[in-house]
């Protein structure tokens, strides 16, 4: 019985001995919006769908009245191993735009697996100044 005893007694010492950290978890704010006081966008928005073997990706931005155009790229990328990705060939598209709001569409082929679409805005202003806002949209 006292074996049993210091059994218990040993695994609950070393159960306890695992240390537990706390933090603090902000909440998000809304995914489509943007986070910073952007000095030309005023909304962006993305989705990404795989149906029937083809991957479609959609990307659009909204710029105020000072906004003067935008360029949007997109990156398809499909999951390699476990959190790697590689980008999937011809699976890259850059779209320039002249005016205060745009979208992109594109579709590809592609085989079975895992994608994701990396975006990158960039909406100029006068002058050559420009907010740039980066998004990852999973599948």
């Amino acid at each position: 019985m006292k074996k049993l005893c210091l059994l218990i007694a040993l695994i609950l010492m070393i159960g306890s001995a695992v240390p537990v950290y706390a933090y603090e978890i902000e909440d998000d704010p809304e995914p489509d919006e943007p986070v910073e006081p952007y000095s030309y966008v005023l909304s962006t928005d993305a989705s990404f769908n795989v149906l029937n073997d083809t991957a479609y990706i959609m990307a659009r931005y909204t710029g105020n009245s000072g906004a003067t155009g935008a360029t949007i790229e997109i990156t398809l990328q499909k999951r390699f191993l476990l959190f790697w990705w590689n980008d999937v060939e011809d699976g890259h598209w850059t779209d320039t735009f002249t005016t205060s709001s745009g979208a992109s569409n594109h579709s590809l082929a592609v085989s079975s697996g895992t994608y994701r679409v990396v975006i990158n805005y960039k909406v100029y202003g006068s002058g050559g100044a420009y907010d740039e806002i980066s998004k990852i949209v999973n599948q």
